[in-house]
Formats: structure tokens, sequence, C-alpha cells
């Protein structure tokens, strides 16, 4: 067997040669396939926290603009209420900077009243009905959702200007 070897030794480490040699070539295209990858991993993360800041900055947006809305009286207290509750509850540093529990209160007791086809469906007097029960809660709340709905105006406008700078 050691003959064998000594004999053979040029042929034996040639072969092992070939086999570190093809060995690190698989490792080469491996590494570069996972490099590959993070780079793709590390772009499409880019692009995800670009689509939320935009998207952030179109409910923040949307929200100031109803905001000043109910404020000047532009907008239904009611349909102020319901768009800006929707639009807050899809941003979660809403629920812990600000106090407004009066949207919530309000939504929970108009989010039942039917709204664009539904409604056109109800006959008038349904429709009587829910406008006066829909009246007197925004009598009820009126100074409450303008008082924070400029709050959240001014806290909205701050946000979007420090997300502006970033």
């Amino acid at each position: 067997m050691i003959n064998f070897i000594e004999q053979n030794q040029i042929i034996i480490f040639s072969i092992m040669g070939l086999i570190v040699l093809s060995l690190s070539i698989y490792f080469g295209v491996i590494a570069g396939k996972v490099n590959i990858q993070k780079k793709q991993i590390e772009k499409a993360n880019k692009e995800a926290v670009r689509k939320a800041h935009l998207r952030e900055l179109s409910i923040l947006e949307s929200i100031e603009i109803i905001s000043k809305g109910v404020i000047q009286d532009q907008c239904e207290i009611s349909e102020g209420c319901l768009r800006i509750k929707n639009l807050k509850d899809q941003l979660e540093y809403f629920s812990t900077d600000l106090d407004l529990s009066s949207f919530d209160q309000m939504y929970s007791e108009i989010e039942q009243f039917a709204t664009l086809e539904a409604r056109k469906a109800l006959s008038k007097q349904e429709r009587f009905n829910q406008d006066k029960k829909r009246f007197k809660v925004e009598s009820e709340y009126e100074d409450k959702i303008k008082e924070a709905s400029k709050n959240l105006l001014d806290y909205v406008q701050n946000k979007l200007k420090t997300l502006s700078h970033q």
C-alpha cells in the first residue's frame, strides 16, 4: 500500500488539488449567491420602509385636511369623526401620544348608521330617524370633537414636519 502511494503520489495530490479547487469554486459561487440575496433583501427592506413612510405621510395629510374641515365647519362632525377614527387607528402611536377618546366615544355611537349606498337604500323615514339621532350625537360631541381636532391638527402638523425632514 505504501508502495502504491509512493508510486502514485503525484496523481493522488493532483486529484486532491482538483477536489480542493472544485470545492473552492463551488463555495465561491454559493457565497456570491448569498451576497446577491442579501442585497435583494436589503433593497426590499428599504422599499418596504419607503412605502410605509409614504403611507404614514398620506394618512397624516388626510387627517390634517379632515381636522381642518371639522374645525372650520366644512365637514360634518360625524363624517369627520368616522374618517379620523378610521385613519388614526392605522397608526399605533396615536393611542399613546394623544387623548383622542372623544373620537372613539362618538364613533361607537354613530358607527351603526347607514352610509353611502346603504343610506340611499333607506326609506325617507328611516333616513330622517337616523339623521335626527346623528344630529343629537353631533350636538353632544361637537365641542369635544372640535377640541380634539385642534389638538390632533397641531400634533399631525408637527409630526409631518418631523417626517418631512427624514
